[in-house]
């Protein structure tokens, strides 16, 4: 077992490694989001084809194959991190079909809104987030369903991961989460 214990650390330390011989900034994308534009159209219309988000999709279709972790930031000069908390949590204690995820008893004070990852297919979880994912029982912000019509504007930001990091990924999850204590979402 010792063998075995050292073996997949050296894995890790190589994959590591040459995660930080990259440039690192040139693995790290953003894309502004207005959550004004998530209509309930887009339950019969795909969302990737829509004008407004084609760009966004056709761009994560290409790290499809790669882990990934996302982060969501707001304005805290347009929305207090206090007055989005309240919204949410008003819609997680009123919601009975969807699974959106934990928050803590009080708001945090940041302009983080979410931190997840994504082992693969990126695009697939962001569908999630904004709440038009086929699988209304997996868990996700659902944008759709409460920022709709606050004019909340959205930072949608994410770093790709080589695949030999896929399970390094929830670490990478977990410690920018502890960093930068989101609104929603408990990492423990």
């Amino acid at each position: 077992m010792k063998e075995k214990i050292k073996e997949i650390s050296s894995q890790f330390e190589i994959a590591i490694k040459k995660f930080e011989e990259e440039n690192i900034s040139s693995r790290i994308k953003s894309f502004e989001m207005d959550c004004n534009k998530l209509n309930f159209d887009f339950d019969n219309i795909d969302i990737c084809e829509d004008p407004y988000f084609k760009e966004m999709f056709d761009e994560l279709k290409l790290v499809t194959d790669y882990p990934t972790v996302y982060w969501f930031e707001f304005d805290t000069n347009k929305h207090s991190s206090e007055y989005l908390f309240n919204i949410f949590k008003n819609y997680k204690e009123n919601i009975t079909k969807r699974n959106p995820p934990a928050i803590y008893k009080y708001f945090r004070n940041t302009n983080i809104l979410y931190i997840g990852k994504s082992k693969s297919c990126l695009w697939g979880r962001l569908l999630l987030h904004l709440g038009f994912h086929r699988d209304k029982h997996s868990q996700g912000l659902i944008l759709n369903e409460w920022a709709h019509n606050i004019d909340l504007k959205l930072k949608f930001s994410y770093c790709v991961f080589n695949r030999e990091m896929v399970d390094l990924i929830a670490l990478y999850e977990l410690k920018l989460a502890q960093n930068n204590k989101p609104l929603i979402g408990k990492h423990q």
